[in-house]
């Protein structure tokens, strides 16, 4: 039986940006696609599909996590490989969401540098 994570609530916020609620996918060890949504305003981490304990960040214990990942905003996908964003176009116009919300900010939201009250 599979854990029920149905969410949990972190530190990390990035109150000027709009839309608040963004979705991260990334290409685990198992290689599943798990995702969750992440609401910038408050830090709550909600919406989580495809997870397991053992679906870990590939290299999250280097300073280059994951190898293919994504963030979905504002009705566009940006897809990543590593920290680097696959298209110039989204890399200018989202350049500010990516310089904060980067492969490490990410990988230390999940893994609860950023606090970890779960909800479930």
């Amino acid at each position: 039986m599979q854990p029920n994570l149905v969410g949990f609530d972190t530190d990390f916020r990035l109150l000027d940006h709009q839309p608040s609620i963004v979705e991260i996918q990334f290409k685990s060890t198992l290689n599943t696609t798990v995702s969750f949504k992440l609401d910038l305003q408050t830090g709550r981490i909600f919406e989580i599909a495809n997870w397991a304990p053992q679906a870990m960040i590939p290299n999250w214990h280097t300073d280059n996590p994951f190898t293919d990942w994504a963030i979905h905003v504002d009705h566009h996908i940006i897809q990543l490989y590593a920290e680097v964003c696959t298209m110039r176009s989204q890399q200018t116009a989202y350049a500010g969401l990516l310089s904060s919300l980067n492969n490490q900010t990410v990988r230390d939201i999940w893994i609860g540098k950023y606090g970890y009250r779960v909800h479930s």
